[in-house]
């Protein structure tokens, strides 16, 4: 054996270890093949991925940088550095790596859905191209998975079970998750049987609780794509949904295959899939506001008590005395990701500090216990004019909640935009900190808008960047006189926390899908 394919084959080992989670014997397994051929670009490229996964971020770029210096034209290493640059904020150094590897490697439906979520990040892009960009990911995939049929004579039938699967890898602690379980948990299985189809690799308690909601649940991680949509044929699915879009460990080359007569998009990604294949997308007549269809090619079915139901973490801590008081000044925050916080809105939030005297900001994202991040974060600030000593940063906690406790750290929350906080948003008015969010023009801008209506919070909604400072401004100004404890109150009073009633409006869109599916002329 030529020690080139001896040092592939260790990698090949050392990544089988990487997904079980031995991150030490893969590192090891990726050095052994590099003694063997010290120009192994694989071997740098996925001791890279370990490092990138441990948050050693300089080592990761340097190892990646190896690897195309090695080889330039290594797609799979492209698109691995612009990960990595994406969750620094190097938001169009990024978009460039990814667009390389796309034209290297086109058929890497993976690389292409990278680089269309990473296109939601960026500010100066606007909606009509992320649409066009869409559209190519189905034209650019080779035709291996096999195509299903669907009779028409099988959509008129009114069965006395609609049967929906639900097709994600984030059954599991995830942020997905607080939003997926309130409906799971309260489908009226009279009318509706459950199928999970779980790319979950490693299971947790959440895992466990999804599937005792399931009437039936397929392990499906090791099953490759074509093997999937034969399942889900088989188990004749009658509406499958898509919890994934263009994120990470997507199965949309299953969606593509059209398994189910009725296919559907909702939550996990906030925009369209650009699948001629998938007929529906689940949104809101403020995330989706008449007028936007034209952006998205499948149908929008608006949802009047909203597109998202959220479930409080158990054990939650209390809503706590707000930092002010004791810190008599006030203190802004955002724990939003990396990616999100882009010059346009620090110069935005610059201009929010400038106006309330000895304000402070804390930010909290995982990457941020990274020195370089840290230091690219602090030197944004400094461009607009914001000293160090204002800013606060903050990497991942041990647990969620040592994680909602910082919560306690923050007087008022500032959304980013265009691509607005889901998760982090409900968190914070769930730990009783009002959010201040801008009203975009697009699905992943007006997600805070969304939640803050369904709240009743709409005094917290900007139209423009200079009624989102005049609004903090405001807010902060009146803090004293902000009724702050019953935010949380009024959260778990909203739609946004009933899960019943989401439910119920959930399955008469599902109904509304199928009848409108039974009787479209030339249904397939």
């Amino acid at each position: 054996m030529k020690s080139s394919d001896e040092a592939l084959h260790i990698v090949a080992e050392g990544k089988r270890l990487r997904s079980l989670g031995n991150l030490d014997l893969a590192l090891d397994a990726f050095s052994f093949a590099l003694k063997i051929d010290p120009d192994c670009a694989e071997a740098y490229n996925y001791s890279a991925v370990v490092y990138f996964e441990r948050g050693r971020l300089t080592e990761a770029e340097r190892l990646y940088d190896r690897a195309l210096e090695i080889r330039e034209n290594y797609a799979e290493a492209l698109n691995n550095k612009a990960n990595l640059l994406n969750v620094q904020g190097r938001i169009v150094e990024s978009y460039n790596c990814y667009a390389k590897a796309v034209a290297i490697r086109p058929e890497l439906f993976q690389i292409r859905s990278n680089l269309l979520l990473s296109m939601n990040y960026n500010p100066l892009l606007y909606q009509q191209e992320i649409y066009e960009e869409s559209l190519k990911w189905e034209s650019c995939q080779p035709s291996i998975v096999t195509r299903f049929i669907h009779p028409k004579s099988q959509l008129s039938i009114s069965p006395k079970k609609i049967r929906i699967g639900y097709v994600s890898p984030d059954f599991r602690c995830h942020s997905v998750a607080y939003f997926l379980e309130p409906l799971l948990k309260n489908h009226d299985k009279n009318c509706f049987e459950i199928f999970c189809y779980s790319d979950v690799v490693r299971h947790d308690a959440t895992t466990s609780r999804f599937r005792s909601y399931a009437d039936v649940w397929q392990d499906t991680h090791e099953m490759n794509d074509d093997e999937l949509a034969q399942c889900i044929y088989h188990d004749d699915v009658h509406i499958l949904v898509d919890l994934t879009g263009h994120t990470a460990n997507n199965r949309l080359r299953v969606f593509a295959a059209k398994p189910a007569p009725v296919q559907v998009s909702w939550l996990g990604y906030p925009n369209t899939t650009g699948l001629s294949t998938i007929d529906y997308r689940i949104t809101d007549d403020i995330a989706d506001p008449e007028g936007a269809d034209c952006f998205y090619s499948e149908k929008l079915m608006r949802l009047a008590s909203g597109f998202l139901c959220y479930l409080p973490p158990k054990d939650a801590p209390p809503v706590s005395e707000r930092p002010h008081i004791r810190n008599r000044f006030i203190t802004f925050g955002s724990f939003n990701s990396i990616p999100k916080i882009s010059p346009e809105l620090v110069a935005v939030w610059a201009a929010v500090l400038k106006r309330v005297k000895g304000s402070e900001i804390l930010l909290k994202s995982k990457y941020l216990a990274d020195p370089t991040i840290r230091s690219r974060c602090l030197g944004l600030f400094a461009e607009f004019g914001i000293r160090p000593e204002r800013i606060k940063l903050l990497g991942a906690e041990p647990s969620m909640n040592e994680h909602l406790n910082r919560y306690a750290e923050m007087d008022i929350a500032l959304d980013t935009f265009p691509y607005n906080g889901t998760t982090t948003t409900c968190e914070a008015l769930w730990m009783g900190v009002p959010v201040v969010t801008l009203k975009g023009d697009r699905h992943s801008g007006r997600v805070g808008a969304s939640i803050l209506s369904h709240v009743g919070l709409n005094e917290f909604i900007a139209v423009s960047s200079d009624e989102y400072v005049n609004i903090a401004v405001r807010a902060a100004h009146n803090i004293d006189s902000l009724v702050l404890n019953s935010v949380r109150e009024r959260l778990l009073a909203s739609p946004l926390c009933n899960g019943d009633l989401f439910a119920r409006s959930f399955e008469s869109a599902l109904r509304d899908m199928w009848e409108m599916q039974a009787n479209k002329p030339g249904a397939v």
